[in-house]
């Protein structure tokens, strides 16, 4: 709404004026509510551009290269695990050996 839109429907300035003041005071409290609308257009498309990236990822070479981890994470707990178990082995024959006094050690009958 203007002042000219105003004075061609006859108004006067002094009714001109209020109308105008209260008229920005609505249009300064609609401003206040949607004053950050810039803020969130722009965060919008920054998501948008955010979602259009992960669009473009391989999927499936992600989920490839995950599959191979975990079979290289097994495997690797399994060398582990049997390691343990060697070493469990060795101990126990050690203390055997060394209850028993015999002359041969773990070591010469144990690769």
């Amino acid at each position: 709404m203007t002042k000219e839109f105003l004075t061609k429907l006859g108004v006067s300035e002094e009714m001109i004026s209020q109308i105008l003041a209260e008229n920005n005071k609505d249009c300064d409290g609609v401003s206040a509510k949607f004053g950050d609308y810039e803020d969130v257009k722009s965060q919008l498309s920054a998501a948008n551009k955010q979602i259009e990236e992960f669009g473009k990822l391989d999927y499936e070479g992600l989920k490839k290269t995950a599959d191979d981890y975990k079979e290289k994470l097994a495997a690797a707990q399994k060398i582990r695990d049997s390691r343990r178990i060697s070493d469990e082995v060795k101990r126990s024959l050690t203390t055997f050996w060394r209850a028993s006094s015999q002359s041969a050690s773990p070591e010469t009958l144990l690769p």
